[in-house]
């Protein structure tokens, strides 16, 4: 652990780093270093941006501003300093000035950031630099006694030809820096970061070029130049960092750069008045508008936003791919049964009774044995296996509705003029509702304003309403009143039961008619030993037949925003989320880990229930440790990255008392077919004792051999070995089968 004063030194370095490469939506601290360069194209610029950057550092440090290693308060002063250096020789009066506005744009930044975020969770970017430096521009004009610089009329060299030279000097345009070879830093930076982002830099500059000089003709080309970056920056900010990578977000990136373009043309005579560039104001208007705009829909849909936690695009993508794989759809609400035990899908999705249309999202459950649902001859209602048995909230929310004097139809009656009979509406805590219907007469045990949670008893199963036979029908809807059309959904947390097959654990799953499901327990003994509190150490001893034998302690920490990250002491990590149900691991960063690759594909996707001994997970494609040039060949052929086909099975062995969880990994590219193999041994006292991989000739073995506590987590560090953990752990014990 680092001394104090080294740790703090560290972390300004990072918001050095952080703060030139944010600019262009980057975090990557070699981006970052690309990017300082680029501003020393003209030493002047980089000086005066240098100065800006330390004292918005020393000033965020002295107000204890947090995140100071994120850059967010350095960036925006960085760039008035670039701005001023861009304009005006740098002397005593400007360095001055840069100091007071770099200061200042510190407040603004935290206070802009505040507001945009309350308005809606929109991103600051640049908008406090643009609020500083038209202010700082306006001030240093007024003084009259400074030696100008002008950047953009600087005589330059043809260095790459017209067309390129036009691009990257727009491109370096964005630190001010005007020249091809800044321009050229800057776009390796970005295909370094994320190659579709800089595809998606190419394409917004072609479009927005194109509208311009269609609309303004212009013959200041040095001022056209200085301000074609807008288009670029629109174009990577809506295609890929604030949206999930799609076809509509592509498409929606472009119609944001021509936006973008059409400002700049009708904006740039307006500034030249006041000799001034128009800076980010197309790009920051477009930008905010249109995230805005689409934050504003009455229902979630393409292009998604991501706005509480952007990224590059491929790590958008690949969040939004495990999203998808994991929880049944971007748009489909989890849900969880609504019953004990196990029960049959009597209708599904686009039923062919009555889930058709505007209703076409439900699904009715109830019990059959043996292909029929009733004993004896089914002539009376307590003949049926599920009727009277208990119903359970299938999720968080607040009673809103409920109606319990209904009759009960006798079998192959119905009732139309209550078609949903007895019934529970809940108010989940996103503003949608679930309708839970047809039940018991008399049966419903909760009042309207209840609050409730998975598994909080409602009532009975019955037959009123529209119901020629006792079930339960469920239907997600998006206000309180009856009979509005459904909302996709899905189930959570069960055991899935298909015809011919024996039971999947899914943490999502669209059961179809016919289809059996059982809701997945809760097991301590599988889910104790795998709790990861803050503060908390693994230390594995990982043998690598390519890498040799070396030691890797994996760290417990808690990040500004909530989410849990398991660290390894060479900076890889992965966020780690631990549910009643699962523990899951996704979004890895930091440098390649094979141990950290390890832990994500063995343990990716853990359950906590008993029953679960066959599940699937879909984990990036990425972890696999591949040779260069497999690496290529799926680079090139899935540039947003790719998921695996994992199939996982878990049994319990007796002998030596710990559950072993094997999986099989398989990437399929035509006719390729690149296999790995993991094994996890699950000890009831101390979690994952050992983790196994193998893919073609290598072979990685971790076996645990410390746990602990860190005195980061606020109490002493606690370090004590795998047998003082589990007395006896190495030994056979004839435990009974959990």
């Amino acid at each position: 652990m680092l001394p104090p004063k080294l740790k703090s030194a560290s972390s300004h370095l990072e918001g050095f780093g952080r703060a030139y490469a944010t600019i262009l939506f980057s975090r990557h601290r070699i981006s970052g270093a690309l990017f300082f360069l680029a501003t020393l194209a003209y030493p002047n610029i980089g000086l005066a941006g240098l100065l800006a950057a330390v004292v918005a550092s020393i000033t965020a440090t002295q107000l204890r501003l947090p995140n100071l290693d994120g850059g967010l308060h350095v960036f925006n002063s960085l760039l008035v300093g670039l701005s001023l250096g861009a304009v005006y020789q740098l002397d005593a009066y400007l360095a001055l000035l840069i100091a007071i506005s770099a200061a200042f744009a510190v407040f603004v930044t935290a206070a802009t950031a505040n507001v945009l975020w309350r308005l809606g969770a929109l991103p600051a970017l640049s908008v406090p630099f643009v609020m500083v430096a038209v202010a700082a521009a306006l001030a240093a004009k007024g003084y009259g006694n400074l030696e100008l610089y002008l950047a953009p009329y600087l005589p330059r060299e043809d260095w790459f030809g017209a067309v390129l030279d036009r691009f990257f000097i727009s491109l370096g345009a964005v630190y001010f820096s005007t020249h091809p070879a800044a321009g050229l830093l800057l776009f390796l930076g970005i295909v370094w970061q994320s190659r579709y982002a800089a595809l998606l830099c190419i394409c917004g500059y072609a479009v927005g070029r194109l509208v311009f000089d269609l609309l303004s003709g212009s013959s200041y080309d040095a001022i056209a130049d200085w301000n074609a970056f807008n288009y670029a920056l629109t174009a990577i900010a809506l295609g890929g960092i604030f949206c999930i990578p799609s076809v509509g977000a592509f498409a929606l990136a472009m119609i944001g750069a021509a936006c973008s373009a059409f400002l700049t043309a009708s904006m740039q005579s307006l500034f030249l008045l006041h000799q001034l560039p128009v800076m980010a104001f197309p790009f920051l208007f477009t930008t905010l508008t249109f995230l805005f705009a689409l934050s504003l829909r009455s229902a979630p849909g393409k292009p998604w936003l991501v706005l509480t936690n952007p990224a590059t695009p491929e790590v958008n993508y690949e969040r939004a791919r495990l999203a998808q794989a994991r929880s049944g759809g971007l748009n489909s609400v989890p849900l969880h049964a609504p019953f004990f035990g196990t029960w049959n899908v009597y209708q599904g999705f686009n039923g062919p009774h009555t889930h058709q249309g505007l209703w076409q999202h439900a699904l009715d459950f109830f019990i059959s044995h043996d292909g029929r649902s009733f004993e004896d001859k089914g002539a009376a209602l307590t003949d049926y296996h599920c009727f009277a048995l208990p119903v359970v909230s299938p999720a968080y929310g607040r009673v809103v509705r409920i109606r319990q004097n209904i009759p009960d139809n006798a079998p192959g009656e119905v009732n139309v003029q209550y078609n949903w009979g007895n019934f529970v509406l809940l108010r989940l805590e996103n503003g949608l509702h679930v309708l839970i219907a047809h039940l018991l007469q008399n049966s419903i045990k909760v009042n309207e304003g209840d609050y409730v949670y998975p598994g909080t008893p409602l009532g009975a199963c019955g037959n009123s309403g529209r119901s020629p036979q006792p079930h339960v029908h469920m239907q997600l809807q998006r206000d309180a009143r009856l009979g509005r059309p459904t909302l996709p959904f899905h189930l959570a947390n069960v055991i899935h039961f298909q015809s011919g097959e024996s039971g999947r654990f899914c943490l999502a799953t669209l059961p179809k008619e016919g289809d059996s499901i059982r809701a997945a327990d809760r097991d301590p003994r599988l889910a104790n030993p795998l709790h990861l509190p803050v503060g908390r150490t693994l230390t594995y001893r990982v043998e690598d037949s390519h890498r040799g034998t070396r030691q890797i302690t994996f760290r417990v920490e808690l990040t500004l925003f909530g989410r849990f990250r398991l660290v390894c002491n060479g900076g890889a990590s992965c966020a780690i989320q631990e549910t009643d149900y699962v523990l899951a691991c996704f979004d890895r960063t930091g440098p390649r880990e094979p141990a950290l690759a390890l832990w994500m594909l063995a343990v990716g996707l853990t359950p906590f229930s008993a029953q679960a001994d066959r599940w699937s997970d879909a984990p990036a494609a990425d972890l696999l440790p591949l040779s260069p040039m497999q690496r290529l060949v799926m680079h090139g052929l899935f540039p947003l990255g790719a998921g695996l086909d994992s199939e996982y099975q878990r049994t319990w062995d007796k002998a030596h008392s710990v559950w072993r969880q094997r999986a099989n990994h398989v990437l399929k590219i035509g006719p390729l077919n690149w296999q790995a193999a993991t094994e996890a041994d699950l000890c009831p006292d101390v979690g994952f004792r050992r983790l196994a991989l193998r893919c073609g000739t290598r072979e990685i073995e971790a076996t645990l051999t410390d746990v602990g506590l860190s005195e980061d987590a606020g109490v002493p560090e606690k370090r004590q070995s795998l047998e003082d953990a589990a007395p006896g752990l190495t030994h056979t014990r004839d435990n009974a089968n959990p």
